[in-house]
């Protein structure tokens, strides 16, 4: 996210399942998005708990509240710093905060749910696919792999907004816990 530099995903079973994903279309895309959270939550620096942490509960507060993208993006970037816990989670929850500061104060929290995990699946989508175009892959070129990469958020952004309802009173390391649960498909919805 930001570099100029391309990471690929490590060499892990989870990943190498994500990257045959890539290579053939009889697979869903609501499949794909099921392996890319199995592989993201199974690493040792495991994206749910990041995703947990009090640091990006404070960040969804903040995309909440009233003020223009700018404002929104200063205050979650004090936050951060303020905070010590710069990582890949809180990275995704600023991006998530400055997409939904475009959106009516009543309808933030939500949107900031909904970009928060789709904007984390558009990052490992994001970091491998460009390897996987071409003829004897599910997406032939860049206009293929941009819809696959859509599609991919699209099914995160429904797959949230289905479990949201049933986690409305949940604390948020129990709503995050939920939706990756969900979202690995270990969730009967």
């Amino acid at each position: 996210m930001g570099t100029s530099v391309s990471q690929m995903s490590p060499r892990t079973r989870g990943w190498n399942i994500v990257q045959t994903v890539y290579t053939t279309e009889s697979i869903g895309v609501e499949r794909a998005v099921t392996e890319i959270w199995r592989a993201a939550t199974g690493e040792a620096t495991n994206l749910a708990t990041q995703l947990a942490s009090p640091i990006v509960a404070r960040i969804e507060q903040i995309a909440s509240t009233s003020g223009s993208p700018t404002e929104i993006a200063m205050r979650v970037e004090m936050e951060i710093a303020s905070s010590g816990s710069a990582n890949f989670a809180c990275e995704v929850a600023r991006l998530a905060a400055i997409k939904t500061a475009q959106a009516p104060v009543e309808s933030r929290q939500t949107l900031f749910r909904e970009k928060l995990f789709a904007e984390a699946s558009s990052y490992f989508v994001s970091r491998d696919i460009s390897g996987f175009v071409g003829q004897n892959f599910r997406n032939q070129n860049v206009s293929e792999m941009v819809e696959f990469k859509q599609k991919a958020m699209e099914s995160t952004t429904v797959s949230v907004r289905k479990s949201s309802e049933q986690l409305k009173k949940a604390s948020w390391s129990e709503y995050v816990a939920g939706i990756v649960d969900d979202l690995r498909g270990k969730s009967k919805k």
